[in-house]
Protein backbone atom coordinates (compact mmCIF):
# COMPACT_ATOMS: atom_id res chain seq x y z
CA UNK A 1 0.00 0.00 0.00
CA UNK A 2 1.67 3.50 -1.23
CA UNK A 3 1.00 6.99 0.26
CA UNK A 4 -1.43 7.40 -2.64
CA UNK A 5 -3.66 4.55 -1.32
CA UNK A 6 -3.62 5.84 1.96
CA UNK A 7 -4.66 9.33 1.61
CA UNK A 8 -7.19 7.93 -0.76
CA UNK A 9 -8.76 6.17 2.27
CA UNK A 10 -8.03 8.95 5.02
CA UNK A 11 -10.14 11.10 2.27
CA UNK A 12 -12.63 8.66 2.14
CA UNK A 13 -13.39 7.93 5.36
CA UNK A 14 -13.24 11.59 6.01
CA UNK A 15 -15.50 12.21 3.64
CA UNK A 16 -18.61 9.52 5.07
CA UNK A 17 -17.72 10.90 8.69
CA UNK A 18 -18.21 14.63 7.40
CA UNK A 19 -21.70 13.56 5.19
CA UNK A 20 -22.91 11.49 8.55
CA UNK A 21 -22.02 14.37 10.52
CA UNK A 22 -24.06 16.88 8.28
CA UNK A 23 -26.68 14.42 7.73
CA UNK A 24 -27.01 14.23 11.53
CA UNK A 25 -26.98 17.83 11.97
CA UNK A 26 -29.67 18.44 9.40
CA UNK A 27 -32.34 15.88 10.92
CA UNK A 28 -31.53 17.57 14.55
CA UNK A 29 -31.89 21.03 12.54
CA UNK A 30 -35.71 19.73 11.03
CA UNK A 31 -37.21 18.45 14.50
CA UNK A 32 -36.29 21.71 16.02
CA UNK A 33 -38.05 23.64 12.69
CA UNK A 34 -40.74 21.77 12.95
CA UNK A 35 -40.79 22.30 16.20
CA UNK A 36 -40.94 25.79 16.19
CA UNK A 37 -43.68 26.14 13.29
CA UNK A 38 -45.92 24.14 15.91
CA UNK A 39 -45.52 26.38 18.34
CA UNK A 40 -46.03 29.61 15.67
CA UNK A 41 -49.48 28.28 14.71
CA UNK A 42 -50.35 27.65 18.29
CA UNK A 43 -49.07 31.25 18.79
CA UNK A 44 -51.17 32.60 15.79
CA UNK A 45 -54.09 30.41 17.07
CA UNK A 46 -54.08 32.15 20.71
CA UNK A 47 -53.65 35.54 19.31
CA UNK A 48 -56.90 35.35 17.61
CA UNK A 49 -59.87 36.80 20.16
CA UNK A 50 -62.45 34.18 18.69
CA UNK A 51 -60.22 31.39 19.72
CA UNK A 52 -59.75 32.92 23.50
CA UNK A 53 -63.29 33.13 23.16
CA UNK A 54 -64.17 29.65 22.99
CA UNK A 55 -61.66 28.34 25.12
CA UNK A 56 -63.28 30.56 27.95
CA UNK A 57 -66.77 28.98 26.58
CA UNK A 58 -65.11 25.98 27.56
CA UNK A 59 -63.56 26.80 30.28
CA UNK A 60 -67.39 28.21 31.56
CA UNK A 61 -70.38 26.20 33.19
CA UNK A 62 -73.26 27.78 34.12
CA UNK A 63 -71.78 31.72 34.19
CA UNK A 64 -71.97 33.81 31.71
CA UNK A 65 -69.63 34.98 29.27
CA UNK A 66 -68.38 38.34 27.59
CA UNK A 67 -68.99 38.65 24.02
CA UNK A 68 -68.95 42.14 23.19
CA UNK A 69 -69.70 43.29 19.44
CA UNK A 70 -70.51 46.81 17.77
CA UNK A 71 -74.11 46.42 18.36
CA UNK A 72 -73.61 45.31 22.06
CA UNK A 73 -70.23 46.09 23.02
CA UNK A 74 -71.52 44.97 26.75
CA UNK A 75 -73.00 41.33 25.27
CA UNK A 76 -72.95 38.36 27.65
CA UNK A 77 -73.89 35.09 27.02
CA UNK A 78 -75.21 32.57 29.68
CA UNK A 79 -73.02 29.48 29.12
CA UNK A 80 -74.71 26.02 30.16
CA UNK A 81 -74.76 22.98 29.31
CA UNK A 82 -78.13 22.77 27.32
CA UNK A 83 -76.78 25.86 25.70
CA UNK A 84 -73.98 24.49 24.47
CA UNK A 85 -75.94 21.12 23.53
CA UNK A 86 -78.68 23.64 21.80
CA UNK A 87 -75.37 25.85 19.88
CA UNK A 88 -73.40 22.73 18.71
CA UNK A 89 -76.69 20.85 17.44
CA UNK A 90 -76.58 19.91 13.53
CA UNK A 91 -78.99 21.79 11.53
CA UNK A 92 -80.83 17.66 11.62
CA UNK A 93 -81.30 18.02 14.72
CA UNK A 94 -82.06 22.10 15.03
CA UNK A 95 -83.70 24.48 11.87
CA UNK A 96 -82.68 28.00 13.78
CA UNK A 97 -79.98 29.44 16.13
CA UNK A 98 -80.58 32.11 18.22
CA UNK A 99 -77.78 35.38 17.69
CA UNK A 100 -76.39 34.13 21.04
CA UNK A 101 -75.97 30.31 19.72
CA UNK A 102 -74.64 31.25 16.58
CA UNK A 103 -71.74 33.76 17.98
CA UNK A 104 -70.98 30.48 20.42
CA UNK A 105 -70.83 28.09 17.49
CA UNK A 106 -68.95 30.56 15.70
CA UNK A 107 -66.23 30.94 18.11
CA UNK A 108 -65.51 27.26 18.63
CA UNK A 109 -66.13 26.53 14.92
CA UNK A 110 -62.68 29.16 14.54
CA UNK A 111 -61.24 26.68 17.59
CA UNK A 112 -61.93 23.67 15.60
CA UNK A 113 -60.63 25.00 12.44
CA UNK A 114 -57.29 25.62 14.84
CA UNK A 115 -57.02 22.57 15.79
CA UNK A 116 -57.65 21.11 12.72
CA UNK A 117 -54.34 23.12 10.87
CA UNK A 118 -52.35 21.95 13.91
Amino acid sequence: MDLKDVTALVAAIGAVVGGGFGLWRWVVDQKWRRAQYAQSIIKASFDDELVRKACEVLDTNDDDVKFPDEDNPKREIYISDDFLISALATFDQKDDLTDDEICVRSALDKLFDEIDTF
